[in-house]
């Protein structure tokens, strides 16, 4: 009998390592058990982790051996500053500096990041990542809670259930400026829950419900261009495509369908351009 051969899975919570073993110097056919309780020659779907497999020939003469699967030092997150790879979008903030980028692979991600620093975060091909999170909300009740100045939320696909979340992005801090949106798809599902003027896609310096405007004068510098903003009927729509008070806005080529404002803006202090498309 021969031991197992591995191949590793990319971060410790993705699942998707596999281990295979062979039956050599038997009388085949040969039969497989791993411990998770696979019995296939290639088991998959593994975490890192040991594994044992008995291997038992025609003759039921058994072999049992173990398996190790490592994590691979790639993962599916990307700082293209530092050239180092992490398992979630969170993990990779954290270990940023100001002014790097971020880029991440196709696939779902199960998150609410907090976004502390001055970067670009975006899909690392055409493909759109998709942030969709599913547990028991935490902090801001958005997918993205940006407090920097100088961030860019580029070309993602983000999921909000309004049962848990009210907006795919809140943006609040004291000193907020230069925040850029743009090519996202943003779609809304889920019973609403928690208040109707908190249902903002994209949440600016927003003095709604729960008060978000605290940027001490204003945000001079918001972008908001080329996002898709919709919904899932009947009820699972934002109450707009983005919210902002006291800012500098530029919006253009967006596609929003929401419920009443697709763009709110209060207390402007400059409006550079305003582009609506209504689908």
């Amino acid at each position: 009998m021969e031991d197992a051969v591995t191949t590793d899975a990319t971060c410790p919570l993705n699942n998707n390592g596999t281990a295979t073993a062979s039956g050599t110097g038997g009388t085949p056919p040969y039969t497989y058990l791993w411990s998770d309780a696979q019995n296939t020659q290639t088991a998959v779907g593994l975490s890192a982790g040991t594994y044992t497999v008995t291997i038992t020939d025609a003759n039921m003469c058994s072999y049992t051996t173990t398996a190790s699967v490592s994590n691979s030092l790639s993962g599916p997150v990307h700082n293209l500053n530092s050239g180092l790879n992490y398992c979630s979008i969170q993990v990779a903030v954290n270990a940023a500096t100001n002014g790097d980028v971020i880029t991440i692979d196709p696939g779902t991600y199960d998150e609410q990041v907090v976004v502390n620093k001055e970067l670009t975060i975006k899909s690392a091909t055409p493909t759109q990542a998709v942030v969709n999170f599913t547990g028991t909300a935490s902090g801001k009740p958005s997918l993205f809670d940006v407090t920097a100045n100088n961030v860019t939320i580029e070309n993602l696909n983000m999921n909000v259930d309004l049962s848990k979340l009210r907006s795919a992005i809140i943006a609040s801090s004291a000193g907020l400026d230069a925040i850029t949106v743009k090519d996202n798809t943003i779609g809304a599902y889920g019973t609403p829950a928690g208040s109707y003027g908190d249902r903002n896609a994209v949440s600016v310096n927003y003095g709604g419900t729960t008060n978000y405007r605290v940027a001490t004068g204003g945000v001079n510098s918001v972008t908001f261009t080329g996002n898709t903003v919709s919904g899932t009927g009947p009820g699972s729509y934002f109450r707009s495509g983005i919210a902002l008070d006291e800012g500098g806005l530029t919006t253009t080529g967006n596609t929003l369908t929401t419920i009443n404002h697709d763009v709110l803006l209060r207390f402007a202090e400059t409006v550079q351009t305003i582009s609506i498309t209504i689908p």
